[in-house]
Order: C-alpha cells, then structure tokens, then sequence
C-alpha cells in the first residue's frame, strides 16, 4: 500500500486540477449561455404576452356575448 501511496496522491492532484481547469475554462460560456436563454425566455413572454391577452379578452367577450343571445330563449323555455 505504501508504494501505491504517492502515485495514487498525485493522480488525485491531477484529476483535482483538471477538474477545476475545466470548470473555469467552461464557467464563463456556461454563464453566457444561461443569461442568453434568460433574456430569449423573456423576449418570447414579451412577444406572446399582448397577443395572448387579446385573444384571452375576445374569448371573453365572446363567451358573454353568447351567454346574453341565449340568455332570453334559455328562460323562456324552462319558463315554458
């Protein structure tokens, strides 16, 4: 065990430096590319947001106007 020691150590050391190379040589493209998504996210919401409430407004309005337009005959035949 003694003699696998140091040589098992200095691959410890190396895995340890190549991990933290790689990390610093990807956190800046990784943190690029995460703001790049945020702000496409928020331009898509930005687009969709207006013609969704419209259409969400005119279902509405639609939904009432024909809740009014049988509104009356829906009366008068349960009246009936």
């Amino acid at each position: 065990m003694q003699l696998l020691h140091y040589p098992l150590v200095n691959l410890l050391h190396y895995g340890v430096n190549l991990l933290h190379q790689v990390v610093n040589y990807l956190h800046y493209p990784l943190v690029n590319l995460l703001h790049y998504g945020v702000n496409l996210l928020h331009q898509v919401v930005n687009y969709l947001h207006y013609p969704l409430v419209n259409l969400l407004h005119y279902g509405v309005n639609l939904l009432h106007q024909v809740v009014n337009y049988l509104h009356y005959p829906l009366v008068n035949l349960l009246h009936y």
